[in-house]
């Protein structure tokens, strides 16, 4: 990832959202429109903690 050009770095997330969308594991996860290029989960009060294990190897 280090390696990548920005807009390289900036295509890296969108291209995981767009994965896990395609396979109905999770929604919303890109990070802001004005922030750098990341991933947006939130761990809120009403999330459960095992829908976090089970997402966390999808973005490893």
């Amino acid at each position: 990832y280090d390696g990548l050009s920005a807009d390289d770095q900036a295509a890296v997330p969108k291209q995981i959202v767009k994965m896990l969308e395609e396979r109905a594991v999770g929604y919303d996860f890109n990070g802001y429109r004005d922030a750098p290029p990341s991933l947006r989960i939130w761990c809120g009060g009403t999330l459960e903690q095992e829908d976090i294990k089970r997402l966390l190897p999808w973005i490893e």
